[in-house]
C-alpha cells in the first residue's frame, strides 16, 4: 500500500494507545482515539486493582511502573485478555520512546514484546478490538502495511457478522488515502449493523469531504441517535446546522492526541502508544485513533472515526 501524508487525519500512531480500564472508548471512526486507554475491568478484584494502578501510572508517564502493575494483574488472572492488551500497549509505548531517542535495539525489543502480548490478548479473546487496532497500528508505524491489512482482513473474513472488523478496515484504508475502499467497508459494516454509530459518523465525514453537508448532517444525526454519548459530535452538528449555508470543512490533517485513550470518557480503558510523525511507509502507530468519543481538533473541527 502507499504511504500516508503527514497530515493524514486518521493518524494511526497518535491514537493507537488505548489502555483498558473498563469502559470502551467510542471511536470517532468511532477512534484511537486518544490519549491512552487502559482496560481495568477484570474478573478478579485484585487483578482489577493492579490494572487500575497501571492505568494511573500510565497516565503519569510512569511506564515501567505501569508495566509492572499490568504484569501483576496478568499473573493473578492469566486468562484476562485486557491484561495482555495493557501490557502490549505499554511495551508499544516504550518502543516508541526508545525509537524516538535513538535506542534502536531497545526499540526493536520493546516492539517484539508488544507484538507477543497483542497476540496474547487475541489468543484469549479473538474479538478483542483494541488488540487488533494496536497491532495493526504498530505494524503500520513500522512500515509493515501489508501485515496490518492482512490482520484486519483476516479478522473480517473469519467474522463476517462483525461490524467492528469492517470499520477497522475502513479506518486503515482511509488512513492510506483509499477513500473508495474505506466507504465500501463502512457500507458493509452498516449491512450487518444498521445502527453502527462509528460507521455512520465516518460516512458523515466522507459526505462532508465531498461537499455534501446535507448527507453529512443526516449521517451525523443517525450516529448520535445510535450513540448520544458523543459530545463533540453533538456540538459540531449544532454548529453545522447553524452555519448550514457555510459548511465547515473537516481538516484532513486532523491529529488526535495520544491516549485516545484521551478520547474516551472516564478512566482510560486501554493504553496505546503515541508518536508524532508518520513513517514514510505508512501511518505511525500512534496515529490510530482509539475508540471513544470523537476528538475535537478545535472548536469547529472533528475527525471521522
Amino acid at each position: 500500500m502507499g504511504g500516508v501524508s503527514g497530515n493524514a487525519w486518521f493518524s494511526i500512531l497518535k491514537n493507537h494507545a488505548m489502555i483498558r480500564s473498563g469502559t470502551p472508548s467510542l471511536p470517532i471512526f468511532a477512534a484511537c482515539a486518544v490519549t491512552a486507554m487502559l482496560i481495568v475491568s477484570t474478573g478478579c478484584q485484585t487483578a482489577s486493582y493492579n490494572n487500575a494502578d497501571g492505568v494511573r501510572y500510565y497516565g503519569q508517564a510512569k511506564y515501567d511502573q505501569a508495566l509492572r502493575s499490568f504484569q501483576l494483574a496478568r499473573g493473578v488472572d492469566p486468562e484476562d485478555a485486557d491484561a495482555h492488551y495493557n501490557i502490549a500497549a505499554t511495551y508499544h509505548k516504550l518502543g516508541q520512546l526508545a525509537r524516538d531517542t535513538g535506542r534502536k535495539e531497545d526499540a526493536e525489543k520493546q516492539f517484539t514484546l508488544a507484538e507477543e502480548n497483542y497476540r496474547g490478548a487475541l489468543a484469549k479473546n479473538s474479538e478483542h478490538l483494541a488488540a487488533y487496532r494496536g497491532l495493526a497500528a504498530m505494524w503500520s508505524e513500522l512500515g509493515h502495511s501489508r501485515e496490518a491489512f492482512e490482520l484486519l482482513q483476516n479478522w473480517a473474513e473469519r467474522n463476517p457478522g462483525s461490524s467492528d472488523a469492517k470499520v477497522e478496515l475502513a479506518r486503515l484504508y482511509q488512513e492510506y488515502g483509499k477513500y473508495n475502499e474505506a466507504q465500501q467497508y463502512l457500507q458493509s459494516a452498516l449491512a450487518v449493523d444498521t445502527t453502527s454509530a462509528r460507521a455512520l459518523r465516518a460516512l458523515g465525514w466522507f459526505g462532508e469531504q465531498a461537499g455534501r453537508t446535507d448527507v453529512a448532517l443526516d449521517q451525523y444525526r443517525r450516529s448520535l441517535n445510535s450513540n448520544p454519548d458523543q459530545q463533540d459530535l453533538s456540538e459540531y452538528v449544532a454548529q453545522l446546522e447553524k452555519n448550514a449555508q457555510t459548511p465547515i470543512a473537516l481538516p484532513y490533517g486532523y491529529t488526535p492526541g495520544i491516549p485516545q485513550v484521551a478520547s474516551t470518557s472516564g478512566i482510560p480503558t486501554s493504553v496505546m502508544p503515541t508518536s508524532g510523525a508518520l513513517s514514510p511507509n505508512g501511518p505511525s502507530a500512534a496515529a490510530f485513533p482509539g475508540d471513544g468519543a470523537p476528538q475535537t481538533a478545535s472548536g469547529n473541527q472533528i475527525g471521522p472515526f
